[in-house]
């Protein structure tokens, strides 16, 4: 078991005298462990001492300055993510995943999933369930992200280096966008809390990510976990309509929040989830309240808050198909549409709840 303390201390003392080397650090060990392991630890601990870890395998103090605002507009859905689901979808189903009883299998659940939702029913995630919600999903909910985050970074509200925890993080869409969109010198400490199948997908999406996003799956539910520190970013995106009471589990995460930190919800555009996200964020951030409706609905004025439904949703740029949806759709049912299997409308309701009493805008309506 190698001395911690010590890799800390001394990664301490030399960032402020020269890049911190895990060679170097090794010497100075009680112990002499091997230099493979003092740098395993410093990337542990890589954001707690604020490390950035370079392509030559040393530690440097990381850029503190908040991550800028980006022009965020994708067109597609990356391709090494792609390609990433492809090899999930082969290691499983074979190189005609998309053909036979394994195609027809995932579309079925590509119904049932897009069924459950309209009606509001449960979700049930098995292995081929997961695939067919990452396939349908993954690029739109990697791009609504990025739209989101954007209403704190043209403020310098998003953190460059932020600890995030994703809860009920899905198949990892949100996770990726988050990724990309903060700068290639951002160090990371993503914790994502999934208790289905999906933990599965995501995991091998996460595999994509650089070396300074550092991540953990917590395989557990989200009334369930148990929050350890705070976090800068909290971020429920497309599940708070498949929780029993999204209002409490909400507020208990708020607990966890940082004091200069943001609760990001992000709902699909439809009218269900649209409204209850919107519900949730009234119940939550009542008038006069401790919680602020950062964006996008600003209370205008103070005492008061909207009465009216709430179905309002953000619409963006379509994003180019990606391969592995038009291969499904190609094997859809005679009756069906074409695009029946297609989703690449970034259409999404959204709130942006903080504790500071931070707005995107600082417009009143009082005199």
């Amino acid at each position: 078991m190698i001395d911690r303390d010590a890799v800390r201390d001394n990664a301490k003392y030399l960032r402020n005298v020269r890049p911190v080397d895990p060679d170097e650090i090794a010497d100075y060990i009680e112990g002499a462990p091997h230099p493979a392991v003092v740098k395993q630890t410093l990337r542990e601990e890589a954001h707690d001492l604020g490390l950035f870890e370079r392509d030559d395998g040393t530690f440097v103090p990381a850029n503190a300055d908040p991550a800028p605002v980006r022009n965020w507009s994708p067109a597609a859905f990356p391709d090494d993510y792609s390609f990433a689901l492809e090899d999930l979808l082969i290691g499983r189903y074979g190189a005609n995943w998309h053909v036979g009883e394994s195609g027809d299998r995932l579309r079925e659940r590509v119904r049932q999933l897009k069924e459950d939702y309209y009606r509001g029913t449960p979700v049930e995630y098995d292995e081929d369930a997961a695939l067919g919600y990452a396939i349908y999903h993954l690029p739109d909910y990697y791009a609504a992200v990025g739209y989101v985050l954007s209403d704190l970074a043209e403020r310098s509200l998003l953190p460059r280096n932020p600890r995030v925890l994703d809860v009920g993080a899905g198949t990892g869409g949100p996770a990726l966008g988050l990724h990309d969109y903060l700068p290639d010198d951002s160090v990371v400490d993503y914790h994502a809390v999934e208790p289905s199948a999906s933990a599965d997908v995501l995991d091998r999406m996460l595999g994509e990510t650089r070396r300074n996003f550092r991540t953990t799956v917590h395989r557990g539910t989200a009334e369930a976990f148990a929050p350890d520190g705070e976090y800068d970013i909290v971020l429920f995106a497309s599940v708070l309509s498949e929780l029993d009471d999204p209002a409490a589990v909400v507020r208990k995460y708020l607990d966890a929040l940082a004091a200069d930190g943001a609760v990001v919800a992000i709902a699909p555009a439809d009218r269900n989830t649209s409204i209850g996200l919107r519900e949730v964020e009234r119940e939550v951030a009542p008038a006069d309240g401790d919680v602020t409706v950062y964006s996008p609905a600003l209370r205008l004025w103070d005492g008061y808050a909207p009465s009216d439904r709430g179905w309002s949703f953000d619409v963006q740029p379509d994003l180019d198909v990606p391969g592995f949806q038009r291969r499904l759709d190609e094997g859809r049912a005679g009756d069906e549409d074409e695009g029946t299997f297609v989703n690449v409308d970034v259409q999404y309701s959204y709130s942006v709840l903080r504790t500071d009493g931070e707005r995107r805008l600082d417009v009143r309506g009082n005199p």
